[in-house]
């Protein structure tokens, strides 16, 4: 639900999307990751790690900067609603 409505789907696109993921292998009936559904998974995480490592690299020392000053802001946002969440 989370994913959901962080990306503003629909239930009915949300559901397509879960059926498209079981049709390919990914997800089985319970809606959990099949072994084919991780190594799909690691290989996009290991995608999206080799697209940011340039961007890492030119960072630098400067990502821990970045970090500590967005981190506040980020559980901000997640606190008050933001990305999918509820205010609690």
């Amino acid at each position: 639900e989370f994913y959901r409505k962080n990306r503003a789907w629909s239930s009915d696109e949300w559901q397509a999307g879960l059926d498209r993921c079981r049709s390919n292998g990914w997800l089985d009936s319970d809606g959990a990751l099949t072994t084919s559904g991780i190594e799909r998974r690691d290989r996009i995480e290991e995608t999206t790690d080799h697209t940011m490592e340039a961007a890492m690299i030119a960072l630098g020392e400067e990502v821990d900067q970045i970090i500590e000053v967005v981190e506040p802001i980020s559980r901000s946002i997640y606190r008050n609603g933001g990305v999918g969440n509820t205010p609690s």
